[in-house]
């Protein structure tokens, strides 16, 4: 019975909390009293293998039921069977309806309790059957994840509606186990393939001597120098901050970069305490250098710079930045800064004056 229920109820708030990626449960309660039940998940699989995991006949019998007709419009439906000896039409075939959906990005569905039998499911609760929906959020992460975000809509703030929304934080869980399963085991879904999760190559490799510490580097003869540290965030992208100091007012800069899978490339954003914003994709080397190619630095008022850079690891354990800027009569190389690593333990301590 918890297998077919669960199933058969899955439009109305499919949850999406798998084996060994479990999310938390997050409840909004509305002005209203209106409740709205969002869980989500991220999968080792393509937008499109997703997308198609829902969508397509082959998908949703991959994991739904052993039969399953989608008819993906607008009014539309997704028609299953637990016995794969019936037909789409006998009895027992259980109806979901497609209020709308947007590509690849959403998808909105409305259940047909009228057949459902359940203790949980009261008078007062059919009464308002017919404004619970299901909202359905695919989102890519990169070209072999995608993140799937449900949102129930339409439960109550009050205490009979309490054992349905405990029931559904449990059973979803338990039949979205099973789409985690036909991922697992499925090499492709209507000719879309879903790829093994590959030995994850790190693409911020050329980076990561940075990680975990902080560095000095002096601009020439004069004064000034910066103080930049390098930490890892979460989803392995790496954040680098850095003060230049020894001018009349400290200078700050923060860059975030992260693997761009589709391009190949470590991408980057720079924000600078003046305001401008620097954004561009980097290119390794031959030598391991990075060669940061002509990117515009903007400035609020919409103004910008061309600037371009190299960074190179040495020998010696420290490293070297090279940078340019595109004036009217051709490039104008900027002080090379050799940076050495420095006994500041984070950046917490720099802004406390370690340098």
């Amino acid at each position: 019975m918890k297998r077919l229920l669960a199933l058969a109820l899955v439009s109305l708030q499919p949850a999406t909390a798998f084996a060994g990626q479990q999310q938390d449960d997050t409840i909004i309660t509305a002005e209203d009293g209106q409740l709205f039940l969002k869980q989500d998940v991220v999968l080792d699989a393509p937008l499109s293998s997703v997308w198609a995991l829902f969508t397509t006949d082959a998908g949703a019998a991959s994991w739904m039921a052993p039969l399953v007709r989608v008819d993906l419009r607008p009014g539309g439906s997704i028609r299953s069977h637990y016995d794969e000896n019936a037909a789409i039409g006998d009895p027992g075939t259980i109806e979901t309806r497609i209020v709308n959906y947007v590509p690849e990005r959403l998808l909105t569905l409305q259940a047909d309790l009228a057949p459902v039998q359940a203790d949980w499911l009261t008078d007062a609760i059919r009464a308002e059957a017919d404004q619970l929906y299901n909202v359905i959020e695919f989102e890519p992460l990169g070209v072999a994840r995608t993140r799937v975000t449900s949102w129930g809509i339409g439960y109550r703030d009050n205490a009979e509606w309490q054992p349905m929304l405990a029931f559904f934080k449990q059973a979803n869980r338990w039949t979205f186990g099973e789409l985690e399963k036909a991922i697992a085991s499925r090499d492709e879904v209507e000719g879309v393939i879903i790829p093994k999760p590959p030995v994850a190559s790190d693409g911020l490799a050329p980076l990561r001597f940075l990680v975990g510490k902080c560095w000095r580097g002096q601009f020439g003869d004069g004064p000034a120098y910066d103080v930049m540290c390098a930490e890892e965030m979460p989803g392995g992208h790496i954040r680098t901050r850095h003060v230049v100091r020894g001018v009349d007012t400290d200078y700050r800069g923060e860059t975030i970069y992260h693997y761009d899978g589709t391009k190949e490339a470590i991408a980057f954003t720079y924000y600078a305490s003046s305001g401008g914003v620097t954004e561009g994709l980097t290119e390794l080397q031959d030598d391991g250098s990075l060669l940061f190619p002509d990117a515009r630095y903007v400035y609020p008022d919409g103004t910008f710079q061309v600037v371009r850079g190299r960074t190179v690891r040495l020998s010696d354990g420290t490293f070297r930045n090279e940078s340019a800027v595109l004036r009217e009569d051709g490039w104008e190389e900027q002080p090379v800064l050799d940076l050495t690593p420095i006994d500041c333990a984070g950046w917490a301590a720099v802004e406390a004056g370690c340098d």
